[in-house]
């Protein structure tokens, strides 16, 4: 994919964050599957949440709908350790610019699938389409979203982990 074509996408959600009162800071540097992170922080300036976005724009990401979720397969064995071992929640962000579809999806080992029940090369993520990145209802998901352990997360963040743990 182009540059053009995925600075488009990064633009887009960078637009929408800004809107929605979230920090964004696109990645201009190569990487393995990061294109921003975005961060909410509170009206005195607490930082709530950080989150690593990896943002893929184009149609082509909108051809196969499963199970009301478009099913995104291009992922690799790298990207699924970086993103399922990375200390910052990663997000995966499908957008079409033909239509302004702008959907998201956790990147864990609970939503990211080996493809061939497991026996195939490659991975699967399903991505809702009612997952509209950046609604009201997505900001409470992506608010709650943490890659640590239960317990750290309790000791790192006492005051929000009631609210995390009781929303899983």
């Amino acid at each position: 994919m182009s540059n053009s074509v995925a600075n488009i996408g990064v633009g887009h959600c960078m637009k929408i964050a800004s809107r929605r009162k979230w920090l964004f800071r696109p990645q201009s540097v190569n990487d393995i599957g990061i294109d921003a992170h975005m961060e909410f922080a509170d009206e005195i300036g607490r930082s709530r949440q950080l989150l690593a976005l990896q943002i893929k724009t184009g149609s082509s990401y909108f051809s196969e709908l499963k199970d009301d979720c478009y099913v995104f397969r291009d992922m690799n064995e790298r990207q699924y350790i970086y993103w399922t071992k990375n200390p910052l929640p990663c997000v995966l962000i499908l957008y079409n610019p033909e239509n302004d579809m702008c959907i998201w999806q956790k990147l864990t080992i609970k939503t990211i699938e080996k493809n061939k029940g497991g026996e195939g090369k490659g991975f699967t993520v399903k991505v809702p389409i009612n997952q509209v990145f950046l609604d009201d209802a997505s900001d409470v998901k992506l608010l709650n979203f943490s890659n640590l352990p239960e317990y750290i997360y309790k000791l790192q963040f006492p005051v929000i982990s009631e609210t995390v743990y009781e929303n899983h």
